[in-house]
């Protein structure tokens, strides 16, 4: 296994409308597109682009939204074996993307960090490359996410929300584990409670290896204990800003498995980036299913 993702497995529904109606108001929806999504599974998504070994951990409920995310897999050839079917609702986001390519995300964790760690395989935990893992939606899946952390593996992570939700504090029992961080510019801010351009240092003095950090159309960065690169974005037409950061991801990831330097990190990132931000919807699709 090269890379194996964990996090909260959603069913997404986006909803495409010229403009966001403004409270208490109403707007017409153009369009409806469902997909599997969830951060750590649009980025495992992104990975099969590349004919890499890929398995996922999460959990489903016994509904129709669980069928369409195995399907989803199976198309993919992501392994699904080590995903758990729970009593309940699977996870589900709710994206209002307007004609900017700007979105408003509404999500439901369901059963999502319902995981049963003793019913892993082991193998998942110690064999692959790298485990890649998104944030969960309650205190139930951060501790499933320390028990993780406890196996002997080289990790990214994408605490997303968490950054405002839980901040630096109490995160720093995850972040001192993790060898590659991925956040956006203001993810980076609201984390460190800091504005300025040393933010990154407060995040590498806690123990993380590599604090990469998108900056959208200004490209992205990486920084280490050593030095900071960066690299400009692509000069494209957004279409959809839906898990531009998870392809974002996947980029740098594949790279970094490669021992490529930084600096190529970088551009894959950006690269993938762009071709999710010139299609709808955050999880990659084979050609043979657009």
């Amino acid at each position: 296994m090269d890379v194996v993702g964990i996090g909260n497995l959603n069913w997404d529904r986006l909803l495409f409308t010229d403009k966001l109606a403004e409270r208490g108001g109403e707007s017409p929806i153009n369009q409806i597109e469902e997909s599997a999504g969830g951060s750590a599974y649009n980025t495992i998504s992104w990975l099969s682009k590349y004919n890499l070994q890929l398995g996922f951990i999460g959990a489903v409920g016994k509904d129709p939204e669980a069928k369409s995310i195995f399907k989803n897999l199976i198309e993919n050839d992501i392994d699904h074996s080590q995903i758990q079917k729970k009593p309940g609702r699977t996870g589900c986001a709710y994206s209002i993307v307007d004609s900017d390519g700007d979105r408003t995300l509404y999500t439901y964790g369901g059963v999502g960090s319902h995981i049963d760690y003793n019913k892993i395989n082991q193998k998942y935990l110690t064999k692959p490359k790298l485990i890649h893992i998104s944030s969960f939606l309650d205190q139930k899946g951060h501790k499933f996410t320390k028990k993780i952390l406890e196996t002997d593996n080289q990790f990214s992570y994408n605490p997303g929300p968490l950054c405002r939700e839980q901040g630096l504090e109490k995160l720093k029992p995850i972040l001192k584990k993790i060898n590659i961080l991925f956040l956006s510019k203001k993810e980076l801010e609201d984390l460190t409670g800091d504005k300025t351009n040393k933010a990154h240092q407060k995040l590498l003095k806690i123990g993380v290896e590599k604090v990469v950090v998108t900056l959208g159309s200004q490209g992205s960065t990486v920084h280490t204990r050593q030095k900071s690169y960066k690299a400009p974005a692509k000069d494209i037409k957004i279409v959809d800003a839906t898990g531009a950061g998870d392809a974002f991801a996947a980029g740098y990831i594949k790279a970094y498995i490669n021992n490529k330097n930084p600096e190529k990190c970088l551009k894959e990132g950006n690269k993938i980036a762009a071709e999710c931000l010139q299609k709808t919807g955050g999880s990659y699709k084979p050609k043979n299913d657009k």
